[in-house]
Parts: structure tokens; sequence; C-alpha cells
């Protein structure tokens, strides 16, 4: 008995000294990221959706012509910045290559923060962490928005908190900037600025006047409307109106509703639901769904069925909650690469829809069945099943011990405001477990204040 626990101490020893090692965890961080990204490369996710994306750097190249034929017809869909970086290199290698050194300093820096901030900042869970962060090593592996722009919001997050801590206006300037460059990426978490702001505003009264401070703001926010005005000029140009996001959350609304099974609205949350396309074609009179007029028509008539039957909804919004707790984070779709298309869409339906109604005897019928497509999914599906339950027991367990107390920690109440506004609206309207993926790395860096918080400077 002795000689195994003297075993296990010493197992657990070497363990933890070669992961607390910068140059093991850092060498096996990039070997993890280049074994992820090179498994990963030839992947078609996104690919429908990237030539939206193309569409606008061609839009780019002519000179932002007026004269430009928009080949999908879709002007003010998506945000554009994905469509600078395509315009800057379409080479697919160097792109990826970008996304994960991003990722890699967005950990480095923030475990730096973690250094300065704390006094015994609990690095073994930080890393142990990052390890097991397999969703965002996947996540930057795909020619997609997401990764650069969870990355620059998250270090927008740190930036304001640093702005408190450090009482410097060139951290909230930063915040601004960076939140500004997200924004022409995926512009879902503009309505998360003003709860930031307001946390900054009356955090930061202890060290700088009223006046001083609504100026420091002013500025910060100054900035990021500087960023997204390009966009704004854009959309007013196309569409007559100002707009600071794009035009398809009418046709996210609505195709949300289809999300419940065996809805009453017989609406499918596929993008090519039929009678959104009826709607779109018939009421809008519009080439596509993602149009200002189609966009508007969507929302209004996701607003008249949910008033409709708020019971429906309220049931919708209840399975989006299984959605999260069962599928929480980006899932890597090795089996893209096994099967045909066709066949493909058909196996996923299937498991989407024993998922959703929670049919656990179907879902391991059908993973065994199609083991060699989805053996891979599953291990890493658990993994994030795991994780998820790790963040949440460690911030409920911090919530329950502090109560009220929680109220005077704006690092909690920064980071944890983040991740349930994203909860929040992925409930209320559409869940997907990739936008989830945007707060993994805030959920680490949560967790790890929770188990450190008692020893935060300052």
């Amino acid at each position: 008995m002795e000689f195994n626990h003297n075993i296990r101490f010493m197992a657990n020893h070497v363990i933890k000294k070669n992961i607390l090692n910068d140059k093991v965890f850092y060498g096996f961080l990039v070997l993890e990221l280049i074994i992820c990204s090179y498994s990963f490369y030839n992947n078609e996710v996104m690919a429908g959706i990237l030539q939206y994306y193309y569409d606008f750097s061609r839009f780019f190249k002519s000179g932002f012509s007026d004269s430009y034929v928009w080949q999908l017809e879709a002007p003010t869909f998506p945000m554009w910045g994905y469509g600078v970086i395509l315009t800057l290199t379409s080479n697919k290698l160097l792109i990826i290559f970008a996304q994960q050194l991003l990722f890699l300093f967005t950990v480095w820096f923030t475990e730096n923060k973690l250094k300065k901030w704390y006094r015994q900042p609990d690095l073994f869970t930080y890393r142990i962490l990052v390890i097991f962060s397999f969703c965002l090593f996947f996540f930057n592996s795909i020619l997609w928005p997401y990764g650069f722009n969870s990355m620059l919001l998250f270090l927008a997050l740190l930036s304001a908190i640093e702005f408190i801590k450090g009482q410097k206006p060139v951290h909230l300037y930063t915040s601004g900037a960076l939140i500004g460059l997200a924004l022409n990426l995926r512009s879902d978490f503009i309505y998360f600025v003003p709860f930031l702001f307001i946390i900054t505003f009356l955090f930061s009264r202890k060290f700088v006047t009223t006046p001083r401070n609504l100026a420091i703001h002013a500025k910060s926010l100054a900035i990021l409307i500087l960023l997204i005005t390009p966009w704004m000029i854009h959309s007013y140009h196309k569409t007559g109106h100002v707009l600071v996001n794009s035009t398809n959350a009418g046709h996210v609304l609505y195709i949300s509703l289809g999300q419940l099974p065996d809805n009453k609205w017989k609406i499918t949350p596929l993008d090519g639901d039929s009678s959104m396309a009826d709607i779109v074609k018939n009421v809008a009179k519009e080439p596509n769904s993602c149009t200002f007029k189609a966009d508007s028509v969507l929302k209004k008539k996701w607003l008249e069925l949910v008033v409709n039957d708020p019971a429906e909804y309220a049931r919708k919004c209840i399975n989006n909650v299984k959605l999260f707790i069962i599928k929480p984070f980006y899932t890597p779709d090795f089996y893209t690469f096994t099967m045909e298309p066709k066949e493909l869409q058909k196996v996923k339906d299937e498991m989407s829809g024993y998922i959703s109604g929670l049919k656990i005897g179907s879902i391991i019928s059908t993973l065994f069945k199609y083991s060699d497509v989805f053996l891979f999914a599953a291990l890493f599906a658990l993994i994030n099943f795991i994780l998820n339950l790790f963040f949440w027991f460690n911030i409920l367990k911090y919530l329950l011990v502090k109560k009220l107390a929680v109220l005077n920690d704006y690092v909690f109440l920064i980071a944890f405001g983040f991740i349930f506004y994203q909860v929040s609206f992925q409930t209320l309207a559409y869940y997907f477990a990739s936008y989830h993926t945007n707060l993994f790395l805030t959920y680490v860096f949560l967790t790890v204040h929770t188990r450190s918080g008692a020893y935060l400077k300052g």
C-alpha cells in the first residue's frame, strides 16, 4: 500500500514538474498544434460561407467599385473582416499558421497576466486545461473568422481588466481597439460592450475622477466606433441604413426555432429550410435570406411566431440548454474525410435528432454502426463534455462560497458576464457549439481565477 502511494506521489510530481516547465509545456503545445492542423488541414467545414468572404475579397480588389456584381447577392452578409484577410493572402497554410500563432500568443499572454495579477496562480490547472483544449486546436485549423475573433475578444477582456488593475488608460484604449477589430469579423458580441464599459467605469472610479473617467471611456468607445465606421458607411451605401452588424439575424432567429425536434412550426434548423425559403421568395421577394429586406421580414416573422406560442418557444429554449450541456464545444468533423457528402449529411441529421431527443440507445447504436466515422469525434466530444462540467463546477462553487461578495470581484464579473451573454444569446436564439467555443479561453481563465481568487493582487 505504501509502495503504491509512493509510486503515485512520484508520478504526480514528475507530471507536475514537466507541465510547469516552460520548454516542455510550450514545446508539447506546438507539437499538438502541428498534429491537429495537419490532420485537419483538408477539412471542408464552412466551405459554403467561405464563398461569401471571397465575394468581399473580390469587392475589395475591385476598389470598392459601385459596378461590382455581387456573385452571392449579399453585400451586407457576413461581416467583412475575413474578406480583408483573404484579400491580403489566400494562402491557406499562411492563414492557418497566423490563427494558431495568435492562439499561442494568447495562451502565453494570459499566463503572464496570471503571474502578474495573482500571488499564487494555479498555473498547473491552467496548463492542463490548455493542453486538453483540442476544440481550440481544431477550431483554429479552419478557414473561418472564429479563430481570430475569439482571441481578439478575449485579449480585449484582459486589457479591460488590466485597465482597472494598472490604472493606465492605454489598456482601455487597447480593449476598444481589439473589440473594434473583432466586430469586423463577427458582430455577435456588440451588445456586450455597454456592460463591459459599465463595469470598467464603476470599478475605475477608485483611482480616477469622474470627468476624466468619462473622457477615457469616450475615447475608447470612439476608437471602437472608428474601426467599424467603414462597415457602417458600406452598409448605409448598400441598404440606406447604418448597420453595426450583418444582415443574417433574421435567418438565424427563424431557423433557431427548428432546433426543437417536432416543433409546431414545422421549421427545420437548416439553412435551406423550405418555409424560410418560401417567406424570402414570396413575402420579402428577395433573392436570398441575407439581404436587408429579407432580414427584416424574417425577424418580424420570428417575433410573431414566438409571441403567438410562447410555450413552444420556451420548450425550444430548454432544448437549447440540453444541447449546451451535451455538445458544449466544437468537435472536429473527421468523418468528412471518410464518407460521401449525402451519406454523411443523412447520418449527421439522424445523430442530431437522437442527441436533441436524448435518445441514448440510438446514439450508442449509431456510434457503433459508424465507429470508423465517429470514433475520434466521440472521443473529443467526451473530453469537451468533461471540461464543461469542470468549468461550471468551479464557477458555481465560487458563487456559492462568495455569495454577494462576488459583486466586488470585477475579474469575475467581466469574465462571467462575457460567458453569460453568449450562453443566454444561444439559448434564446440558435445554439451552435462553434459559437460557444469562442468562450473556451474565457472559461479556462475564469476557472483558474476561481481557484486562485484568494491570492489576487490589488
